[in-house]
């Protein structure tokens, strides 16, 4: 049985080749419907899921065991939450295992008589770590260091074009001599400041020459199996008796990592309906290419039928041949979607990698396609009286 069905399908297909082949221009017309329906919907779904890879991994190399909190309100309320109290907090919460405090001033400055784009930012030693910070040049600052020391962004850098390590920096009507210059960084979505530009000084200092300063966001680094949540309600509780007029605003890798994960998935469908559009287009093109070889393979059919055809035979050998036409249609597009996702990921440096789901469902999709719009073809021919059928010069 299985044998006489394989034979049947293989008939089919024969059939189907040699009429497509008869036809080739009109054939490749339903075909490329199709294909640039199918790239569309693999392109668009593989490089929403290279995006989506891009971001996730982005987050994951800063650690899932990071908690941003920024401080919203006056400034005589958040200059409530200093340092020391940041310590303290550190030392009483046993999951804290570091804490970054971060504070900002607007001050213009300038080198040398040229202005530069910096933004002016105060931390601890503890910053290094938890940004993965490298130096280009020079060194860090310590926590010995005054406020007249300070660190410069690679983009600072370049904006000075020459070396500025142990050269003077004028930021409002104060100088600062620079110890290090910073290796280029990777934004950072827990650090609310491009720190390409920063010009970065200790924060004790720092707090001390800005008294109208203070910290606005804190970065804490928690132990590897600490539960998050916990973590940050905890320091909404405390932070509400210290500084009952500021508002706390948390972030963390792994809420933001769901978030994403969650967006990609409600993107997926989005694009997949855009996409499946021009599949439509593509359907409606074998249809109307089916409905022609129907008209014209009239007689064909009444000699099928007259000689002993059954009226599934007319259908199947249709519908076989809109699905061939269909599949054609959905590999190269699979191909080609393939081909310039990894193209447009290669120059957005996104990470290439191997995504079966997007090649699966514009295959069956295409597949489905076929049959979808074949059927209505198949079931006319199959339809047809052979006397009528006959008729037809």
């Amino acid at each position: 049985m299985l044998t006489l069905w394989i034979q049947s399908i293989s008939v089919l297909l024969d059939q189907a080749r040699i009429n497509i082949q008869a036809h080739k221009m009109r054939a490749f017309l339903a075909v490329l419907g199709v294909w640039i329906g199918s790239a569309s919907v693999v392109a668009l779904l593989y490089c929403s899921q290279l995006a989506t890879l891009s971001v996730v991994n982005k987050l994951s190399e800063l650690g899932t065991n990071l908690i941003s909190l920024s401080l919203l309100g006056s400034n005589d309320s958040v200059k409530r939450v200093t340092p020391g109290v940041l310590i303290d907090l550190q030392e009483t919460i046993p999951d804290i295992k570091h804490v970054a405090p971060i504070a900002f001033s607007y001050e213009p400055t300038s080198f040398h008589g040229q202005r530069l784009d910096a933004h002016i930012i105060g931390s601890t030693t503890t910053l290094y770590s938890i940004a993965h910070l490298r130096m280009h040049s020079g060194r860090f600052f310590t926590p010995w260091d005054e406020v007249e020391y300070c660190i410069v962004g690679a983009e600072l850098q370049k904006q000075a074009a020459i070396p500025l390590v142990g050269s003077q920096i004028q930021y409002g009507n104060h100088y600062c001599t620079v110890l290090g210059v910073l290796a280029p960084t990777q934004s950072n979505f827990f650090i609310p400041v491009e720190l390409d530009r920063a010009l970065l000084f200790p924060l004790a200092s720092f707090l001390q020459h800005n008294p109208s300063s203070g910290v606005r966001d804190v970065v804490f680094s928690l132990g590897d199996s600490t539960a998050v949540e916990r973590v940050e309600q905890t320091l909404k509780n405390r932070l509400a008796v210290l500084a009952p007029q500021t508002k706390t605003y948390f972030r963390n890798p792994k809420t933001l990592i769901e978030k994403v994960v969650e967006q990609k998935q409600q993107l997926t469908i989005l694009l997949a309906i855009i996409g499946s559009i021009s599949l439509l287009v593509g359907g409606i093109g074998i249809m109307n290419i089916m409905l022609v070889s129907i008209v014209e393979r009239k007689r064909e059919i009444g000699i099928r039928l007259a000689v002993g055809a059954h009226v599934h035979d007319i259908r199947w050998m249709f519908l076989v041949e809109a699905v061939l036409l269909s599949v054609c249609g959905g590999v190269l597009g699979i191909l080609s979607g393939v081909g310039i996702s990894i193209t447009i990921a290669h120059f957005v440096s996104w990470p290439i990698v191997w995504l079966f789901m997007p090649i699966l469902l514009g295959f069956f999709v295409s597949v489905a396609v076929g049959v979808f719009f074949g059927y209505w073809p198949a079931h006319l021919a199959s339809s047809l009286n052979p006397v009528d059928a006959l008729r037809m010069e």
